[in-house]
């Protein structure tokens, strides 16, 4: 009878820790659905709020979803940054499933993805803004020239153009 104890000892202990550990694991994955529901609920938001005061006008003028759809691309700015949105929630949501787990070296890995995810939507806003501001300078130089009968003034807006954007690029990048 003691053999028998003996035996069962290493099970009744693999029990043990099973039974506490899932808990922790049933609280991680319920975690994980409020997670997902709740970043379905902020790209839903943010997409509806974008579109509510034009913003995918400004993108369209700029000239991004032009390029993004050239790309091959099926989603326009406001798309991607209610996306952006999406996976910033879904990030937050592993870290904190993650941390209810006990596996720090993971949750610290997914904080600092977190950390960039917004510096990639203020790029993008960065990038919007800026070609839109792109675009007019580079039609008002073009006018302006036309205006004063300089002959390449289509040449000096363009290079007015490229120029801001240039610059706006440097900044999106520094981000």
């Amino acid at each position: 009878m003691d053999n028998m104890q003996m035996l069962l000892e290493p099970i009744r202990a693999s029990l043990r820790q099973v039974g506490e550990f899932l808990p922790h694991v049933l609280l991680a994955i319920l975690i994980l659905i409020i997670g997902w529901l709740v970043a379905k609920a902020a790209r839903f938001a943010i997409v509806r709020m974008l579109r509510a005061i034009n913003f995918n006008i400004v993108t369209e003028k700029a000239g991004i979803d032009h390029f993004l759809k050239q790309g091959g691309g099926e989603a326009d700015t406001v798309d991607i940054l209610g996306l952006l949105v999406y996976w910033l929630v879904i990030l937050a949501a592993l870290m904190i499933a993650f941390n209810s787990l006990g596996l720090a070296y993971v949750t610290d890995l997914i904080g600092r993805i977190v950390l960039f995810v917004p510096k990639v939507m203020v790029a993008v806003l960065i990038l919007a803004f800026g070609a839109y501001f792109a675009r007019f300078v580079g039609a008002a130089v073009t006018t302006y020239c036309r205006n004063v009968g300089v002959g390449d003034a289509g040449l000096l807006g363009t290079l007015a153009f490229y120029a801001i954007m240039a610059f706006v690029i440097l900044i999106a990048l520094d981000q």
